[in-house]
């Protein structure tokens, strides 16, 4: 072929690849109506956390002078009465009892302990105790009974609460890395009620065996009983599983207090109100919760005005998802397949995270069971959520046998991967959008990663990381180093899926 031919011909080559890519690059890109989007769910940036105690007449976040000297005022002009926690000493009446009663409050130590009045969180509703029923909270104390999950610990080590707990109801090890302080607690192999263990008096989550408990009220001088909201498992008395449970009512003919606080709540007025309660009860510095306060509100801020400037605007569309609390799949020695998978419910605190990250939530219409914060089926792998076309699912997982912290054991564990191909009859898994997503990250860095999941077009993995690393050596004493050593979320393709 002549050298003129060649020349020609790759011109013409050359001249077709450039239409081609023109044709690409101005090819009218699917728009996304703004009508199909819902972030009503987003988490509240504005965040005024209040004290729940009656005394705290401020409505800040400390019993002190300020809220001396805000009685005495509001007696003398006559507004005392429109003062939310003015009745200090609950009796009914708002007078200078109260103001004395508030003193109290402010000078409590061990030789000089004062009752307190203050909210119990409940996910069937909130409520107060009931001094009706002669129900308190004694402070200061320092000997605890605690639901041992990762949330709550996350909440004691904000506070350097640690020493000061004598007794423990979980079902296992926390992260060994993010709450090293705590693995004592966990020494014990199994929960037995026949056993003796150091610190175990309960295998799941707010199940605490009487007889457990009893010889830590006994030895450890145990006062105060400190749980998590939810109604559905917690402090409700005896299971299937663990039939020495103790209800909220025993507690108190124990001699216990109850405090019940939101450890996984994506309300953070709620949680950083609870993380102040709790530093009152046990006499600590809150001045961390102001801290915490500033960096979430700051974060959500930025996350919210990301999301309504871009998602369902041009063309990023809003992303349907389903959170899954717990789920398994396993194949039996002849081959036969064994799976549950689940998807929360709107109520639930993982949900909630899905939905503050700008997740749209598409399963209304599902016959979700009253009080129920998740609805499995153990017959198909996930082909029941065909109707609802979820483009994403992420699991929240607390690790268990690995720790997110340490990249190579999170993706040499099997259980991303079991979470995952329990979903593996869904558009999810079929479009590689099934996701393992830290469970034992404090909350807000949960909204962090799950953006970052959503919309990694708008939330990269570089800001997500970068988020992880402030808080973390802001707030829990980790270093750079560990977060850049973490791998906090799992996708498909890192588990060869």
């Amino acid at each position: 072929m002549e050298k003129k031919a060649v020349i020609a011909i790759v011109a013409i080559v050359v001249v077709f690849a450039a239409i081609v890519c023109v044709g690409l690059l101005t090819q009218e890109k699917p728009k996304y109506d703004p009508a199909d989007v819902d972030l009503s769910q987003l988490a509240s940036a504005d965040i005024n956390p209040c004290l729940e105690v009656f005394g705290n007449v401020n409505e800040d976040l400390v019993i002190d002078d300020k809220d001396v000297k805000a009685l005495e005022s509001a007696l003398k002009d006559g507004t005392a009465k429109n003062l939310r926690y003015a009745d200090a000493n609950f009796d009914g009446v708002v007078d200078k009892n109260d103001v004395e009663y508030i003193k109290k409050i402010m000078n409590a130590s061990f030789d000089n302990p004062v009752e307190i009045k203050h909210i119990q969180r409940y996910s069937d509703g909130d409520y107060y105790v009931d001094t009706s029923k002669g129900r308190t909270t004694t402070i200061p104390v320092n000997s605890l009974a605690v639901t041992a999950s990762a949330n709550m610990l996350t909440m004691f080590k904000h506070l350097g609460i640690c020493d000061e707990i004598k007794a423990v109801a979980w079902y296992s090890k926390v992260d060994q890395t993010l709450l090293a302080d705590y693995q004592k607690f966990f020494i014990d192999s199994k929960f037995d009620v026949e056993g003796s263990p150091v610190y175990r008096v309960g295998g799941s989550a707010g199940y605490f065996s009487e007889e457990m408990l009893t010889k830590h009220i006994v030895n450890d001088g145990v006062t105060t009983l400190i749980t998590a909201d939810n109604a559905a498992s917690y402090l409700n008395g005896p299971s299937k599983s663990y039939p020495y449970g103790i209800t909220e009512d025993r507690a108190y003919e124990l001699g216990l207090d109850v405090i019940r606080v939101a450890p996984a709540a994506t309300d953070f007025e709620s949680f950083l109100a609870d993380v102040a309660l709790i530093a009152l009860v046990t006499g600590k510095d809150s001045s961390i919760v102001t801290d915490l306060q500033s960096w979430i509100s700051s974060t959500i801020k930025e996350i919210n005005n990301k999301l309504t400037d871009r998602v369902g605007k041009g063309f990023v569309k809003q992303i349907s998802v389903g959170v899954s609390s717990s789920n398994s799949y396993s194949v039996t020695s002849d081959g036969k397949v064994e799976t549950s998978n689940y998807i929360s419910s709107p109520t639930s605190d993982y949900t909630k995270v899905a939905m503050a990250a700008g997740g749209k939530w598409v399963m209304q219409d599902y016959p979700w069971k009253e009080g129920s914060s998740s609805s499995s089926k153990y017959t198909d792998l996930g082909k029941w959520l065909e109707p609802y076309h979820l483009n994403t699912i992420i699991a929240i997982k607390t690790a268990s046998g690995f720790t997110y912290y340490d990249k190579d054991a999170t993706l040499s564990s099997t259980v991303p991967w079991s979470c995952m191909m329990a979903f593996s009859d869904t558009e999810a898994f079929y479009n590689d959008h099934v996701y393992v997503l830290s469970g034992d990250l404090p909350v807000i860095l949960r909204i962090v990663y799950a953006a970052n999941l959503l919309y990694p077009e708008i939330f990269s993995d570089s800001w997500a990381e970068k988020k992880n690393i402030d808080y973390s050596e802001k707030f829990l004493g980790i270093s750079s180093s560990i977060i850049k050593n973490g791998k906090f979320y799992v996708t498909m393709e890192d588990m060869g899926l």
